[in-house]
């Protein structure tokens, strides 16, 4: 019995790591994917966030997949004003110096 619990334990562990989405998100300093300044690069399971509270970027547009929702911050710690995307921003205007970002896989589980 104790064989089968540990084989449904392990089960679940794989599952678990399977599910999750890996990502990347390129964010650049101008318009239509220009000059990068950084990147931000994790796995997140569906309905589940992910977030990095101290960054330093000027951002004008960013890639990511087109189920991630980006929040940027204009303070540390996911304070001050905050604009969302759903996807890759080609554009954003005006331009926004990012302190914390917050994402959000937005597939279901």
């Amino acid at each position: 019995m104790k064989m089968q619990s540990m084989l449904v334990v392990l089960l679940a562990c794989i599952l678990g790591m399977v599910m999750a989405e890996d990502f990347c998100v390129y964010y650049y300093k101008n318009p239509n994917y220009q000059d990068e300044a950084g990147f931000t690069c994790a796995s997140v399971n569906p309905g589940e966030t992910f977030g990095s509270h101290s960054a330093n970027l000027d951002v004008r547009s960013f890639k990511a997949p087109e189920w991630l929702q980006v929040t940027l911050y204009s303070k540390y710690y996911w304070g001050g004003k905050s604009v969302s995307f759903t996807g890759q921003q080609g554009d954003i205007n005006p331009g926004f110096t990012v302190h914390s970002v917050r994402v959000k896989n937005t597939k279901t589980a």
